[in-house]
């Protein structure tokens, strides 16, 4: 087009439109328009002129690059960054979320409004209890008294200080989930699967056997058959005491201590049943048959003799894991 013909072209389209327009409100309404129609046939003025109005920007690989750099991991779970990213598009003269999402930057109404200050995001649902402190006190406890030191040096990063860190491994003397199920207080304060994510992230020193030595021949004979044979010997004697007289046991059981023991502390679970079964019958002779004081006297003894060779070993288990 020569330049008499551009200046002719552009002079009758300013009279034309100053003719329909009142105030720059309509004026910005039809040039917009007349953008946007353009646009669409020729690609070369939806470059120079963006159809949403922002500033002229050539370079639109930029945006592309940048969501993909924001939707990353660690940037995504850091704050500061985010937001500095975001209110970076801002400077840039991305005017809305909206229309940073038509640029290709992947953000939400409520990530933008943070990043513009007006609203404080919070994070959706309950606190995480893989960070509660109270509850990484305790699984650790467990598994101290479930582990024994090693002299392997492993390198694990201090979840806090976020630095890598050199620390004396530590071997595990039975499964996870056993030495969960054997405290009634984890159970009670989080689920196995939230143990697991406490271990791996507070206690990544603490690891299964690799080798032989790796784990105690009298912890291995300890879970294997000084315990399970325990509670069998235990079942024994209260089925037999219970044949007699069927009561024998509902006071014991009733008692919280007795509970919490049965679960974390089998020495002491002994130590209580044979102070039961030594006192059962003198604190209750008024109620009981005199033909039958005899039988469970007989069947009394021979419980207590058996569950004091039980409660030897489990006293001198609980001395070696100390």
């Amino acid at each position: 087009m020569a330049p008499a013909t551009k200046s002719h072209t552009l002079q009758a389209l300013e009279k034309q439109i100053d003719d329909h327009v009142a105030e720059g409100a309509d004026a910005v309404k039809i040039l917009s328009g007349l953008v946007r129609r353009f646009s669409e046939r020729y690609p070369e003025v939806a470059e120079a002129f963006p159809v949403d109005g922002g500033p002229v920007c050539r370079c639109r690989q930029l945006f592309p690059a940048l969501n993909n750099l924001r939707c990353q991991g660690h940037i995504q779970s850091n704050k500061e960054v985010r937001v500095s990213l975001d209110r970076a598009l801002m400077e840039g003269g991305v005017t809305s979320a909206r229309d940073a999402r038509a640029r290709g930057v992947k953000v939400s109404n409520r990530r933008w409004a943070e990043a513009k200050g007006d609203v404080e995001v919070k994070p959706v649902g309950r606190p995480s209890k893989v960070d509660d402190m109270k509850l990484v006190r305790a699984a650790g406890e467990v598994l101290a008294a479930n582990s024994h030191e090693t002299a392997d040096v492993v390198a694990v990063r201090n979840p806090v200080s976020k630095m890598v860190e050199h620390v004396y491994k530590r071997v595990r003397n039975c499964s996870w989930y056993s030495m969960f199920m054997a405290s009634a207080l984890l159970i009670s304060m989080m689920s196995f699967p939230t143990f697991q994510l406490i271990r791996k992230k507070y206690y990544g020193f603490l690891r299964k056997g690799q080798r032989k030595t790796d784990v105690c021949d009298h912890c291995a004979l300890f879970e294997n058959q000084v315990l399970p044979g325990f509670w069998l010997d235990v079942r024994r004697c209260r089925e037999l005491l219970e044949h007699l007289w069927p009561k024998y046991f509902t006071e014991f059981d009733a008692r919280k201590k007795v509970q919490r023991a049965e679960v974390d502390i089998p020495a002491k679970y002994c130590e209580m049943l044979l102070v039961h079964i030594g006192g059962f019958i003198d604190a209750h002779r008024p109620e009981l048959p005199i033909e039958l004081v005899g039988d469970l006297h007989r069947a009394a003894a021979k419980a207590l003799d058996l569950l004091r060779w039980h409660l030897r070993l489990l006293k001198s288990h609980a001395w070696h894991r100390r």
